[in-house]
């Protein structure tokens, strides 16, 4: 286990296994910056593996070295070694990696199973035990699993009854947690809004759904959980029976009626190294906060800071700012997470920053405009695409650049009047991207 090109965790444990034993594994941590990650239980035996890497006090588990993990916990590796395999192909990849020397210490040093042949058809075990890392076997613990199933949908009339007309909720994230709040599995509602664990130890389990991904216009932004279950989490708790199906575990979820929220306005200006977000709101009726979110491409956003609601208000002006004090040096996307008291929550339209000066080399023409939309390149400047995005993120135009003229036209007759946002791309392998706000009429 490890060869040399791996990186990150040698070994995740992930929660929910009922029982498992790693035995006769070499672990070699000789080349790489690896650990074994999560949570050893009684349920998983680690014995009779052969460990090998730099030197014998590096960590293997939780900060500890292999014989501090056996001093801690003496059901760790009772007749585990820490030794040199002495690999006769220790460059090669796959099976080949893994053959023995004649003199390694993990020869004959194994536990037994029922093996007959090693991977390469050798017959085992040749000593008095098997040979340590050079052989396949899984079992399955005998137990008899259960599962969970049901389905998440948009409860119009909030009735929390499944009506024939109401519409499953698709693109959810739904996590299974333990009942120590650990993470068990995780699964995607499908297009009716359905979804499936299967192969559960029985047990107490958590359900919470969340949106595969938030882009601002999609009717699920507007919605909280109803029937009993936890407002703005989307979860309830199931228990499961060996061998038997948890069925009907499904998700009401109910939509909002008048935003929470009416911004007047949102702004996003870059300076030196920092970049001002302003917004005013004329509306605010039981708004907790708002959460300002930042994205390198417009979809995956991340959350950069808070700020507290002054309060509810429907008619005065209330004004917010926030400084991104670390803004990166490229094309930079906003939003702002505006979250109800109740959890309920939904998005403002996205504003985008130019942090490099590329820009400054690109001149967009004429702006409003109708149908056509005219680019002047500054010679040297390249673009090979562009696109053009609604204020909700959705992409509405895209084209690819194949020639070097430096003046192009773009027919966007197609598109609805209204404001959008024209992105060009300069330099496909540094992903140089310019954006400018564009107004059809």
């Amino acid at each position: 286990i490890a060869p040399g090109n791996r990186t990150g965790n040698l070994i995740w444990l992930r929660e929910g296994i009922s029982h498992l034993e790693f035995k006769n594994n070499i672990f070699d941590f000789s080349r790489t910056e690896q650990d074994i990650s999560g949570d050893i239980t009684d349920s998983i035996v680690f014995d009779n593996n052969c460990y090998y890497g730099t030197s014998s006090a590096q960590e293997v588990h939780n900060g500890l070295s292999f014989q501090g993990m056996r001093n801690e916990n003496p059901q760790f590796e009772p007749n585990g070694i820490w030794a040199n395999p002495k690999f006769i192909h220790p460059d090669r990849s796959e099976t080949e990696h893994f053959k023995l020397t004649l003199n390694s210490a993990c020869r004959d040093a194994g536990a037994a199973l029922p093996v007959k042949t090693d991977l390469w058809g050798t017959n085992r075990p040749q000593g008095n035990k098997l040979d340590i890392g050079v052989h396949e076997f899984t079992s399955k613990a005998p137990y008899d699993p259960s599962s969970i199933q049901g389905r998440a949908w948009n409860d119009q009339n909030e009735n929390c009854t499944r009506d024939a007309n109401e519409r499953g909720v698709a693109k959810l994230i739904i996590n299974l947690y333990g009942r120590d709040g650990k993470l068990v599995d995780m699964a995607y509602s499908g297009p009716d809004g359905s979804y499936r664990f299967d192969d559960l130890p029985p047990g107490d389990y958590r359900l919470s759904a969340a949106p595969f991904n938030f882009n601002p216009g999609q009717a699920f932004e507007k919605m909280a959980a109803g029937c009993g279950q936890s407002q703005g989490e989307f979860s309830r708790i199931v228990t499961t029976e060996a061998g038997a199906t948890a069925s009907g575990q499904d998700l009401s979820i109910s939509a909002r009626d008048t935003p929470a929220v009416q911004l007047a306005s949102f702004t996003a200006e870059g300076t030196p190294g920092k970049v001002q977000l302003h917004w005013a709101a004329s509306r605010e009726e039981h708004i907790d906060y708002f959460e300002i979110e930042r994205s390198d491409d417009g979809s995956e956003f991340v959350l950069k800071g808070q700020s507290k609601s002054m309060g509810d208000t429907d008619g005065p002006m209330q004004s917010y700012r926030f400084t991104d004090e670390e803004p990166p040096s490229r094309l930079t996307y906003y939003r702002l997470k505006q979250v109800e008291k109740s959890g309920r929550f939904s998005y403002s339209e996205l504003r985008l920053v130019n942090m490099e000066k590329q820009a400054d080399a690109i001149t967009v023409f004429p702006n409003p405009f109708s149908d056509i939309l005219n680019l002047e390149l500054e010679p040297g400047i390249k673009v090979d695409k562009l696109w053009v995005i609604a204020p909700n993120g959705k992409r509405v135009f895209e084209k690819r650049i194949k020639d070097t003229n430096p003046s192009l036209s773009l027919n966007l007759n197609a598109l609805p009047k209204g404001s959008y946002y024209l992105i060009v791309r300069s330099d496909k392998n540094h992903k140089i991207q310019s954006a400018f706000p564009i107004v059809k009429q």
